[in-house]
């Protein structure tokens, strides 16, 4: 659904990605930020930029103090378009809310593991979980242990593990 809601906007998914990253912030993002979100380079960022700048999607504004710094923000327009894009999660979310809940939570931990994977073969920067430093699964399958994150110093459940974490540290 994403895919063709860009396709039919005349978006890259990138570009899509892009937006939706810019609507989610409550705040301008550094071009940088951007970049590291993706785990694409600053050049390959720019040409995203540039081509969302065409057509008025976002507007760059250099920092106050460091003229360096590029701040990205969007425009009304974007604002629309991103909306428009944003309404594919609730789909998938009725569509996966359909399943038996044993279904949910097989699908859920599978996709945990699968983004997991990913992140270490450096492929995407889902900023999940078992990836994390501050997370320790638990090998038992003892139903009064869980996973523990020390950074919230809670234990998790696999339902709750989170599969973007804005407090992630990559485990080495």
């Amino acid at each position: 659904m994403l895919l063709q809601g860009a396709r039919s906007a005349g978006l890259s998914s990138t570009q899509a990605q892009t937006l939706l990253a810019l609507s989610a912030a409550d705040h301008p993002l550094k071009a940088g930020q951007l970049a590291e979100e993706f785990g694409s380079s600053a050049a390959t960022i720019s040409e995203v930029l540039n081509a969302l700048e065409r057509k008025t999607l976002i507007e760059r504004r250099h920092g106050r103090e460091d003229r360096r710094q590029v701040y990205v923000s969007l425009t009304e327009q974007g604002r629309k378009l991103a909306s428009r894009l944003v309404g594919w999660d609730g789909l998938m979310e009725r569509a996966v809310g359909e399943l038996p809940v044993g279904d949910r939570e097989v699908l859920f931990r599978s996709v945990v593991h699968l983004l997991a994977s990913l992140e270490r073969n450096d492929l995407i920067h889902a900023r999940a979980c078992p990836t994390c430093v501050h997370f320790t699964a638990d090998a038992s399958a003892a139903p009064d242990h869980g996973h523990f994150c020390a950074l919230t110093q809670r234990k998790l459940t696999d339902l709750e593990m989170r599969l973007d974490c804005p407090d992630f540290a990559m485990r080495s």
